[in-house]
């Protein structure tokens, strides 16, 4: 993981199908979720995949 000057992170996934990495960030996501939920936080995450047009957001 790498944080950026934005002050987003970047975050390497290897992946050999897009339901793969579907699942895969979902995954991340949820986690995050958890963890949030653990320090009673609330969570606004955008992932992105970087070249397309693929986003997965979590808002809660």
């Amino acid at each position: 993981m790498q944080h950026l000057e934005s002050g987003n992170h970047e975050i390497s996934m290897p992946y050999t199908s897009p339901e793969q990495l579907d699942k895969t960030v979902y995954a991340l996501l949820s986690a995050i979720n958890r963890e949030a939920d653990l320090r009673n936080c609330l969570v606004d995450a955008e992932i992105w995949e970087v070249e397309t047009v693929r986003r997965w957001k979590q808002f809660k």
